[in-house]
Formats: C-alpha cells, sequence, structure tokens
C-alpha cells in the first residue's frame, strides 16, 4: 500500500513524509508519532500532551460544564497551531486520531485499555470521568450509553476532530476522521440524533469533494464508509449508491447464480442451489492468513445439515482482496435493505457471507462475515445453535492480545460493525430467545442494560429483585435513565417527571416513557369503550417535548400521530406523521394515516400522493386502494378510480362500493373534465375492461350491477347493460323479507322495471315475453304487499301499469 493509502485509512501509520497526490503534509516525527506507528493509541495522546499540546489546559476542571471545556480545548488548539504553524496542524489531527482510536479499540475490537482515563484528567477518580464524559456527550436528549468504554477518549476526541475541525480542515484526512468520530459517537447513542445527522452529512460532503485526488481503490473505501453512515440513519437510496460506486471502483464484478448441489448428509438427488461468482480486478490474490489469529468458524455439528452446501462442481472460488471482500460484505447489506424480511432474502444473503467467510483475510472482515451468518442462522433450527456458539466466539475473541490492535483496525471503517457492548447485549437476546435468560442475566448485569436485565428478572419471575436492584443503583448513582426505568417496573408517571427535571429538560427519554405510558392507559380506556381524550393531550405533550429534543424519533412521531387522530387534531396528526415518513419512507401505515389526516384537513390532492406513496410499499392492502378510489373520485383522477376498483377486486375478490362507481359512470357519461384536464369520456374502454371483471368476483351490492349497466349503457352495449340490469334484479330479489319491507320491495320494483325496460328496448320476441311474465309478478307482488299505499310504490305500481299497457301494443 502507498503511504497515502495508510493515512488514509490507518491501515498502518504514515512513513515519515507524505506522497499522496495533491496533497502534502509536513514531516511528521516525535514520540506521539511513534507511539502511533507501533499502536500505542494511549502512549501517543500521553506523548502529545507532553509536546504541549493542550498543556494550558489540563487537567480538565470536570465541575465546569462541558461546554466550557470544549471552548478551552478549542482557545488551547488555536494557540498552539498559532504559536507553530502549519506542522501544528498535523500535530494536533495525529493528537485526535489517537484518542480516537483510542476509544475505538476499547469499544470496538479490543483488547481493552490498561487505562481508559485520558492523561487530562489526571488526579480525578475514574467512575467521575465516565460520568463526566457520558453527560458531556448526550446529544439531543439522547442518553449516551453509561459504559461506554473509554468515553473520556471520545470526548477528547470529539473535542478535537470535529468541534474544532476547522482549525484542522486543510489536513487532507481531517474530514474523513471527524466523520468516523461522529459515527461512533452515534453508535453508543440511545436513539439517532438529528443533530450528528446532520454533522455527518456536512463532514461526509467533505470528504466527497477530495474525492478526484485520491487513488481509485482509496476511492472505494471512502464510499463503503459513506453507505456504511447512510445505512445507519436507513437513508437506503444514497446508502445503494456509494455501494454501486464502491463496487466500480474496486473493479469487482459479482453475481449470483444457481448450480446443482447438496445441502443435507442423506441427500440423494442435486437440486439447484443459490452461489456466488466473483472475479476479481486485482492480478495479485490475496495471502490468507493463518486462522488461529482470525475469528474461528465454529463447525455446524448437525445430524442432517451438511456444514456448507456441497456443489456437484465445487471449484475453488475467485481469491478476492479485503477491499473487495468489503464490497462483497456492502452488496450483502443492500440486498437486506432493498427486500422484505423474508426466508428468501436471507437465502439471497447467505452465499455472500459465506464466500467471505470461506477466505479469512483481515480481523474485520471475518468477524463481519461471522456475525451476518449468524445473525441469519438464529432464525432456522438447526442452525440455531450454532449461531449462538458464534456470537460467543466473537465475544470471547475481544481480550485476547492476538492480533493486535493495529491489526484489528484495519477495514473496521468499511463495514458496518457494532460496539463491543451492542454485540454482547445481541448475545443475551439471543440467550432469552433460545429460553435460557440465566445465562443471559450475568450479560445485562454486566453491561448495566438495565431494561433488558429486567425482562430476564421478569421471565425468571423475580420482579421484585428487578425493583430492588434498581432502587440501590439510584441510591449509589441517580440518572434520568433508571428514574425512567423504575418508572417501566413501577408504572408510576411521577419517576418519568423527576427522571424529567434530573435532567434538566434534557432527557428525551423521560418524555418518550412518559408519552407512552399515558398512551397505553388511554388505549387500554378505549378499549372499555371511552375515549380519554385528556390522556391522549397529555401523552401528545409528551411526545411533542421528546421530539423538541430530537426529530428523528420515528416512532415517536407515529404514536404522536397516532395521539392526535384520537383527539381530532388533524393538522397536528398530519405535521406528525410527515415527519414519520421522512425518516421511514416505507412505512405504508404512516402515508395512510397522514393521508387520512390530510383529507380531514381538506387537502385531498396531498392525501392522494400519499396513498401513491402508501401503495408502494404495501401493494397488497385493499384498504389503502380503497382510500386511494376514494380520494381520487374527489380529485377527478378517474383513471385512477378504475385502476383501484381493478386491484380491490383482484386482492379482496368482492366488490360492493356502489357509491364510488356510480359517480364515476356518470362522470365518463358527462364527459366531465378529469385531473389531467382531459374528457373523462375518453375512459370508456377502460371502464369496460374494469366492469367485465365483476362476472368473476362477488358483488356484495344489486347497485352494482345497476351502475354497470349505465356503464355498459355508454359503451352502447346494450345486450350486457340488460345482464347487469338482471343481475342486479336477481340480488335484490335474494333479500329475506323484501315482500313486508318498503325500501326493499322499492328496490325489487326498480331493478324489475330496468329490466323490463330493457327487454322493451332489445325488441326480441323472447324478450318481450320475458317482460310480460315480469310484470305481472311485480305487480303481483306490489298489490299484495302491506305497503301497496305508500306513496313512492305506489309511483312504481303506476309505472308497471304504463310498461303493461305498452307491452299490450
Amino acid at each position: 500500500m502507498t503511504d497515502w493509502d495508510s493515512w488514509l485509512l490507518f491501515y498502518r501509520p504514515l512513513s515519515a513524509r507524505q506522497t499522496a497526490p495533491g496533497a502534502a503534509l509536513p514531516l511528521l516525527s516525535g514520540p506521539s508519532y511513534h507511539a502511533l506507528q507501533a499502536g500505542d493509541f494511549v502512549g501517543a495522546v500521553a506523548a502529545a500532551s507532553a509536546e504541549g499540546i493542550l498543556q494550558d489546559v489540563t487537567p480538565f476542571d470536570i465541575a465546569a460544564p462541558s461546554a466550557d471545556i470544549e471552548k478551552a480545548i478549542r482557545g488551547s488548539l488555536e494557540k498552539y497551531i498559532s504559536n507553530r504553524g502549519e506542522e501544528a496542524k498535523s500535530s494536533a489531527l495525529l493528537f485526535g486520531v489517537s484518542a480516537f482510536l483510542a476509544a475505538t479499540v476499547d469499544g470496538w475490537v479490543g483488547p481493552a485499555l490498561a487505562s481508559p482515563v485520558p492523561p487530562q484528567f489526571t488526579g480525578v477518580e475514574a467512575d467521575k470521568v465516565q460520568r463526566f464524559a457520558t453527560d458531556a456527550l448526550t446529544t439531543d436528549g439522547e442518553a449516551m450509553y453509561a459504559k461506554t468504554p473509554s468515553a473520556a477518549y471520545l470526548f477528547l476526541a470529539r473535542a478535537i476532530l470535529v468541534l474544532s475541525h476547522d482549525l484542522i480542515a486543510t489536513c487532507p484526512t481531517a474530514a474523513l476522521w471527524a466523520s468516523r468520530c461522529v459515527y461512533a459517537h452515534q453508535q453508543h447513542l440511545d436513539r439517532t440524533s438529528s443533530t450528528l445527522h446532520a454533522e455527518l452529512g456536512r463532514l461526509d460532503a467533505l470528504v466527497q469533494q477530495s474525492l478526484d485526488s485520491i487513488p481509485t481503490a482509496i476511492r472505494a473505501c471512502v464510499h463503503l464508509e459513506a453507505a456504511v453512515h447512510s445505512y445507519f440513519f436507513r437513508e437506503v437510496a444514497a446508502a445503494n449508491d456509494a455501494i454501486e460506486r464502491a463496487r466500480d471502483a474496486a473493479g469487482l464484478s459479482v453475481q449470483l447464480s444457481g448450480a446443482m448441489g447438496k445441502r443435507t448428509k442423506f441427500q440423494l438427488r442435486e437440486i439447484a442451489q443459490l452461489r456466488l461468482e466473483a472475479t476479481s480486478a486485482s492480478a495479485d490474490a490475496a495471502a490468507i492468513i493463518p486462522d488461529d489469529h482470525l475469528p474461528q468458524d465454529v463447525p455446524l455439528d448437525d445430524d442432517t445439515l451438511l456444514p456448507s452446501i456441497k456443489f456437484a462442481e465445487d471449484g475453488a472460488p475467485a481469491r478476492l482482496t479485503p477491499l473487495e471482500q468489503a464490497v462483497v460484505l456492502g452488496l450483502c447489506t443492500n440486498v437486506r435493505n432493498t427486500n422484505p424480511r423474508h426466508g428468501l432474502t436471507s437465502e439471497e444473503m447467505l452465499p455472500y457471507l459465506t464466500y467471505v467467510a470461506s477466505q479469512p483475510l483481515a480481523w474485520a472482515l471475518q468477524t463481519m462475515a461471522l456475525l451476518g451468518r449468524s445473525r441469519l442462522e438464529e432464525e432456522r433450527t438447526r442452525t440455531m445453535m450454532r449461531s449462538l456458539l458464534q456470537m460467543q466466539s466473537l465475544a470471547d475473541d475481544f481480550p485476547k492480545p492476538s492480533p493486535p490492535a493495529l491489526e484489528r483496525l484495519q477495514w473496521l471503517f468499511c463495514v458496518a460493525m457494532p460496539p463491543l457492548w451492542k454485540r454482547l447485549h445481541e448475545l443475551g437476546r439471543r440467550y432469552m430467545a433460545l429460553g435460557v435468560p440465566r445465562d443471559a442475566l450475568p450479560i445485562f448485569e454486566k453491561l448495566e442494560l438495565w431494561n433488558d436485565l429486567i425482562d430476564c428478572l421478569q421471565i425468571l419471575q423475580q420482579d421484585g429483585r428487578a425493583e430492588e436492584i434498581v432502587r440501590q443503583r439510584l441510591e449509589v448513582d441517580p440518572t434520568p435513565v433508571l428514574w425512567c426505568v423504575l418508572g417501566d417496573l413501577t408504572r408510576n408517571e411521577e419517576h418519568y417527571q423527576t427522571a424529567w427535571e434530573l435532567s434538566k429538560h434534557r432527557s428525551s427519554r423521560a418524555m418518550r416513557s412518559l408519552g407512552y405510558f399515558l398512551l397505553r392507559r388511554a388505549e387500554k380506556t378505549k378499549e372499555l369503550g371511552t375515549i380519554d381524550a385528556d390522556t391522549y393531550k397529555r401523552a401528545a405533550e409528551a411526545f411533542e417535548k421528546c421530539t423538541a429534543l430530537n426529530v428523528l424519533q420515528a416512532d415517536v412521531w407515529f404514536s404522536l400521530g397516532c395521539c392526535a387522530l384520537r383527539i381530532e387534531d388533524y393538522p397536528l396528526a398530519a405535521r406528525a406523521f410527515r415527519h414519520r415518513v421522512d425518516i421511514d419512507p416505507d412505512d405504508h401505515e404512516s402515508w395512510n394515516n397522514l393521508a387520512n389526516a390530510l383529507i380531514k384537513c381538506g387537502h385531498k390532492p396531498r392525501a392522494y400522493l400519499a396513498l401513491k406513496e402508501a401503495l408502494k410499499w404495501d401493494f397488497e392492502n385493499w384498504k389503502v386502494w380503497e382510500n386511494l378510489c376514494a380520494v381520487s373520485v374527489d380529485i377527478g383522477a378517474f383513471r385512477d378510480v378504475i385502476y383501484a376498483m381493478e386491484r380491490i377486486m383482484e386482492i379482496k375478490k368482492t366488490f360492493a362500493d356502489h357509491e364510488i362507481l356510480n359517480i364515476l359512470v356518470r362522470a365518463i357519461g358527462e364527459g366531465i373534465t378529469d385531473a389531467e384536464g382531459t374528457s373523462a369520456g375518453g375512459l370508456v374502454p377502460v371502464l369496460v375492461a374494469m366492469l367485465d371483471r365483476l362476472p368473476g368476483v362477488k358483488v356484495n351490492d344489486h347497485r352494482v350491477w345497476s351502475a354497470a349497466a349505465i356503464g355498459y349503457g355508454h359503451a352502447g352495449d346494450a345486450r350486457r347493460a340488460l345482464d347487469c340490469r338482471r343481475n342486479a334484479h336477481r340480488d335484490a330479489r335474494q333479500a329475506a323479507g323484501w315482500e313486508k319491507s318498503a325500501p326493499l320491495l322499492r328496490d325489487v320494483l326498480t331493478t324489475g322495471i330496468a329490466v323490463v325496460q330493457g327487454y322493451i328496448a332489445s325488441g326480441a320476441d323472447t324478450d318481450l315475453g320475458s317482460a310480460r311474465l315480469m310484470v305481472r309478478s311485480l305487480t303481483a307482488a306490489a298489490a299484495a304487499s302491506p305497503h301497496a299505499e305508500d306513496p313512492v310504490i305506489a309511483s312504481l305500481r303506476n309505472e308497471l301499469a304504463e310498461l303493461a299497457a305498452a307491452l299490450k301494443k
């Protein structure tokens, strides 16, 4: 690799002088730089401090507000750079990178640091430093994970790389390291942060601007990092685009294909299996690192399944470089995020992961491949045990001294590897899913993941112990999170208010938990038949306070919208669901709810567009099609009305919406101008094609057939119009007790008269004979009815008499 490669990705330290095209760095040397070369990041931070960086503001006074310390760090850096010139910018960048990598080693790859406290906090107890750093890193009301490893190093890195980025922005990779720092910060937060999302977007844009000056292979790595960031924030389109650019830059050709093979030990006949075919653009085959340096692939011990698919033509797959393997893992993530959660999606992802896992090249890549495979295998009975053992094996690798941290960091930023505590959390949840909460309990207790710990204790029927543990922790270290957990346990809303006040109105968790608590209470009351508007309103207020702190909370916006619908605050509901779909655009339910709120607000054209979006993500939902049908009629989108009716018939196999069908056929018959500015009369052929589907579905209302008869009449098809009239009359007569019910009798007479008129218009002898018989039958039924003197029925009897007279002629 070139010096530029090493500097940009930090696989190996930069040599004495930067030789990248289009960029130059001053000579780097000294104890801090040499410590960085050796992978001693803690030593590099200590050496940089000894060299004078931040010397005038250390040790930090953690009793002061964190913002004051961040300003002091920035002021000290400005002074340091001003006194020493351009070389000082590179030294400051290396200082920030060293602090960031120290936090990354302690939180992601291992082994753990001997001291999680930087020298800038000398003389302060480690627990107090940890509490200060996690409080300082809390963003948009989203709490930092309380036991974030080396949080003080991350605080220091953020203060230099992100908050003081403009001071070192001329260094070629300053924006890249800042974006990595922001992403690591986000990974340790309770929820996504709108502030960090904006910061990351700005920094990634700066990184993209420098792509023209760097080698193609490195450009691919930058695209991979951008994809990882976009995937985290559910920006699927942007992530997919970045993955494709990475593949193009790497020159990798990848495709899924089918090949004959066996999956089980006793399988006699080979069947088609999915496999991945890749063609490397590199002329040099990557050297395989010995297995004892990398995470071990736990073998599958099953009496039926083979350890891996045995293909009939079992040739060795093409060797890939680490960069190409990283692209393959990115493409695997692309499959997951662009397809529904389904067994077929898992089958499509597995070849990507198997391909990488079969060629161990780098610690981060091998870990990610095995972790991804483990996640897929947990869904299958025969592989779930291997899945659990593989997760445990990966967790056990963290404290091992080999391979060294510098080697583990290679390619880490190109894959979406979660920090260690999240991987352990996932392992604990896996134990719970398998029904062994006792094994999950020590994991959650060590990580201080209180919600999961409570779940375990409740499964073990130890609710009292759960509350006791939380109260004991509150006596030692009262935090807003613990008060919220106590509120969840005791179902006491006062504890959420205590958390809110303790956080000085900065804890989004407190208002989120309070909102959910009140919403559940209101929903229980609704189940009993009463709408508790006051509780819904209080829940909405809590959710609004929560979203005011952090707008990137899709589930909170959804809950706020539901509360607003309950209290009929439709503008608020529309705003809430609008935010929800901005964050999660594939949520069809939110699009549908947004449309309903917009309809209530009188914005039907916008509701129409919202429903069209909902159908992109839930094409088989007949309720959404019915809503689209109704809104399309109101705005004059008659072509969409017809298409919606066809989809409703396909999905439900029934049709009963006579009102909209009547409006549609009348609009087409009168040639009303539609939403596209053209006459609806031109839709007669499309209407007829839709009406032709009616005989194949169950029609639940005779008025549908009556409307269809009018539609066929517009097309000049008298025979099919007559058939529809007969169907309408038949369905009307099938209503029980129609002879004794005035409304039902009216329907029978009206549809019968329409049939008779059709027979007369036909003029055929058989039709006229049928008309005479029907007139006699209807006249007799009307005369025998107890409602014979009803004004409407009397009018219909007169019409029958006129038809009878006309038939005699």
